[in-house]
């Protein structure tokens, strides 16, 4: 009699594919566009496609013209196997969900900082591919062995590639120039350049980071056969939908979880002799402050700012004319000063309007904002 050939039912988490995932603002300092290059390169049409899949979630856009977003959609259309949400906020809870069915975070930011979508990624147990070499990465991915990158604080098997960086001059926005464009007010565009923000000189040319491709690429091709590896390793220890069972989402935030290796009381060394080195740069520059208000503050704000400069206007006019003239509009002064005054306690919050839209409008105010 012939013997029945026993076939193996297929392995739900090795035949699952490669999940590599970004999450954050669509912005050029994130590198999104790093990301999808180098994905069309390693990914896209190659024996890896129906193996690998990558997720871009981002909350909003700034920066980006519309010939460079045109261009990251074509290699989304092209590739087939890139899920691209973009300007969509997650409720928590769905967005850990994300990360926790994902393998592989992948960060190739030209700046951060601090960088903590990596550090949750890392401590829900992702392989994490980021920006190493003088960024805000190395205080938690940093231990060079055998050209890759591990933390010291690595939990739940959690694995670190690290990807060289360099230090270049920022030639596109927010740069532009020895300015830094991401201050308030910003607004669309509605031309090639999409959104775009008020600009303030630094003191010198703003710099941020560019990864080697080269590296960049050989991370993710090893990340993701380091992913096929352990999985076969692993396999035994996971359910049968492929998720994490070490990674409880409900107690994502307790210790039980490694958290507190990333508590403040280990980095704040580090942060506290670069933060007085900063300060006690020669390096000093001033700019605004900014008000902030709220939603239905502004919309009475927009109305009525037009109304506001006047009065400021105002004031300057006949401050000058009373320096000049004195007694002879003094009835005036007084009665202009009596107007304004009956016009203020309409609303308290009126007063602080008046003030700031006088401070703007003098250019007076002190920094918060620096390189």
């Amino acid at each position: 009699s012939k013997t029945k050939r026993m076939t193996s039912p297929p392995d739900p988490i090795s035949d699952k594919p490669v999940t590599f995932v970004f999450t954050g603002g669509l912005l050029p300092r994130k590198g999104i566009d790093i990301i999808l290059q180098e994905w069309n390169t390693v990914f896209c049409n190659t024996h890896y496609t129906t193996k690998v899949k990558l997720i871009v979630h981002t909350s909003y856009t700034l920066g980006y013209n519309n010939r460079e977003l045109s261009f990251m959609e074509d290699i989304v259309n092209k590739c087939g196997n890139i899920e691209f949400i973009r300007q969509q906020w997650m409720p928590r809870d769905e967005h850990l969900r994300m990360l926790q069915q994902s393998d592989i975070y992948i960060a190739p930011f030209r700046s951060e900082g601090f960088g903590i979508p990596v550090v949750e990624a890392m401590m829900m147990g992702l392989y994490v591919i980021a920006s190493v070499g003088g960024t805000a990465a190395d205080d938690y991915m940093s231990h060079h062995v055998h050209d890759t990158w591990t933390s010291a604080y690595t939990t739940n098997h959690a694995k670190t590639y690290g990807v060289q960086a360099h230090v270049e001059e920022c030639q596109h926005l927010p740069c532009v120039g020895d300015k830094l464009c991401v201050f308030s007010p910003c607004w669309d565009s509605r031309g090639k350049d999409g959104w775009k923000c008020r600009c303030e000189a630094l003191a010198k040319t703003p710099t941020w980071f560019e990864v080697d491709r080269e590296d960049l690429r050989r991370q993710m091709v090893q990340a993701y056969r380091d992913v096929v590896s352990d999985r076969q390793v692993l396999s035994v220890t996971r359910n049968g939908d492929g998720d994490r069972d070490e990674t409880p989402l409900d107690n994502f935030d307790g210790d039980e979880n490694g958290i507190t290796s990333f508590c403040w009381s280990r980095l704040a060394p580090v942060y506290h002799d670069r933060i007085l080195g900063a300060i006690e740069s020669p390096r000093q520059r001033i700019s605004q402050t900014y008000v902030i208000l709220q939603p239905d503050d502004f919309v009475l704000w927009e109305k009525n700012k037009n109304l506001v400069m006047t009065v400021c206007l105002l004031f300057a006019i006949l401050l000058g004319v009373k320096v000049k003239y004195n007694k002879k509009v003094r009835p005036c002064w007084l009665t202009c000063v009596t107007t304004i005054k009956t016009y203020l306690k309409v609303s308290s919050v009126w007063i602080a309007k008046l003030w700031n839209g006088c401070s703007k409008w003098g250019g007076g105010g002190k920094g918060q904002y620096d390189q």
